[in-house]
């Protein structure tokens, strides 16, 4: 509860770095999320400051921000800290238009479409030296 609070006041929504949301999925080791609660304090002042929703979320909100209808669901674990940013993520920015789950689903699937080639060829090596 003290966290959600925290990230309440001091996560800014706006200029949320898809990239490094993205690259955070490629390894292994701990990722600062400094630059997260960075990105997303200062969306939140310029939101704050009236710029327009439309206009800052143009290509980020056209990909990543849209409704995604989940028919089939499964379960998956991530850090508390990072659901609370992606949370307030979805209900400020996108006004409750989507789910976590829906944007987490969104993001990796372009994560997965823009690396598949590289997916798939280290799935091939992993294939062939099991093999």
């Amino acid at each position: 509860m003290r966290m959600a609070k925290k990230l309440k006041e001091d996560v800014n929504l706006d200029e949320i770095d898809e990239n490094f949301i993205i690259s955070s999925f490629k390894t292994t080791e701990p990722q600062q999320t400094g630059g997260i609660l960075q990105a997303v304090e200062r969306a939140k002042e310029n939101r704050e400051t009236g710029k327009g929703k439309k206009r800052g979320l143009s290509e980020y909100g056209e990909k990543f921000l849209k409704r995604n209808e989940l028919k089939t669901r499964q379960c998956v674990y991530i850090s508390g800290q990072i659901h609370a940013v992606i949370s307030r993520l979805v209900h400020v920015i996108a006004d409750k238009d989507i789910t976590v789950g829906g944007y987490i689903d969104t993001v990796l699937a372009e994560h997965l479409e823009r690396h598949k080639e590289e997916i798939n060829e280290l799935y091939r090596q992993k294939r062939e030296d099991l093999i």
